[in-house]
């Protein structure tokens, strides 16, 4: 019988980007209990994320997570581009 509150997933193609990322949102949801990663071995192109939780199914908490890591990545972006654009203003103001 699978308990859908304790779960380890494996990604492929991953490694410790995606890994310490997403498990430092998994570690700030409200439903986790635990939240770890690891790459095991680096030849090898897998990342396993083990997950704890209660009151949500592991699989909830990931795809919650996941959706909160996507806003901040694309707020740094958003800001990133921002910033971008007001130094290459700048720089034509003083030109």
């Amino acid at each position: 019988m699978e308990d859908l509150h304790n779960q380890t997933f494996v990604f492929v193609n991953e490694d410790h980007t995606l890994g310490n990322s997403l498990r430092h949102f998994l570690a700030s949801h409200e439903h986790v209990e635990f939240a770890g990663y690891s790459v095991p071995h680096p030849a090898e192109p897998k990342m396993h994320l083990r997950v704890q939780s209660r009151g949500k199914t592991a699989i909830d908490c990931v795809k919650e997570s996941a959706e909160e890591l996507k806003k901040h990545a694309l707020h740094l972006r958003e800001t990133f581009e921002y910033e971008i654009t007001q130094f290459e203003e700048q720089k034509d103001e003083e030109r």
